[in-house]
């Protein structure tokens, strides 16, 4: 009862809250992994890429098809979780298909294990702490308070505390999730660069050009 309650969010009892939770998580994806790999290759585009965005509802799916199955999807997806963050950011960034991006998923996390599981346990454990800060009895008692002033009997009273406890819980668990995303994504180009070392190439191949510009001078 006390996680049912800390991850509300996350609580799948019929597939609709799957479907709606797949869009919504979605679109919020999109938009953070859209503007951390804008930002880090210092490009500017506005335009949306539809292909992208719809390639990611798939992955979200399958994530939130672990919570719909119970205790052991749930079991499964606390430690991999942040696979599929980095699953729905690499096809993003690489521009490629879910199963291109799955392998790439797999080749840079499976070389650098250690740092990808620190990650995901740091993450898990922010996100178990802040989550515990917003179900604090704090919160219980300012909603019994504020419920105290309207009538015992009124309907629409109900109703609104209900609404402001589960915005709580919603607009927390929204808050997170930009972090996880960014820190998924943060964490494939740090993998990537000590796979490959293409942005040190690039700073060697740029010293050595303006190293001769200045030698022909």
């Amino acid at each position: 009862m006390f996680y049912r309650e800390l991850f509300y969010v996350m609580h799948m009892p019929d597939l609709p809250y799957v479907l709606v939770n797949t869009i919504g998580v979605s679109i919020l994806l999109y938009r953070i992994f859209f503007l951390v790999d804008n930002d880090f290759k210092k490009v500017s585009t506005a335009r949306i890429a539809w292909g992208v965005l719809i390639m990611t509802l798939p992955i979200m799916g399958v994530l939130f098809l672990s919570v719909y199955f119970g205790a052991w999807g749930i079991f499964f997806l606390i430690f991999t979780y942040i696979i599929y963050m980095m699953w729905a950011f690499i096809q993003l960034s690489d521009r490629t298909n879910l199963l291109a991006a799955l392998s790439r998923t797999f080749s840079v996390a499976g070389a650098n294990i250690g740092q990808v599981t620190a990650l995901h346990f740091i993450l898990l454990l922010m996100s178990v702490s802040f989550l515990l800060v917003l179900s604090a009895p704090i919160l219980y008692f300012n909603t019994t308070v504020l419920e105290w002033n309207f009538a015992a009997t009124d309907e629409w009273a109900r109703g609104i505390i209900q609404f402001v406890e589960i915005y709580i819980k919603l607009i927390g668990f929204n808050l997170i999730l930009p972090i996880l995303a960014a820190s998924s994504a943060y964490l494939y180009f740090c993998l990537a660069e000590i796979q490959s070392a293409d942005n040190l190439k690039k700073a060697i191949a740029t010293v050595g050009s303006k190293n001769v510009k200045e030698r022909k001078r």
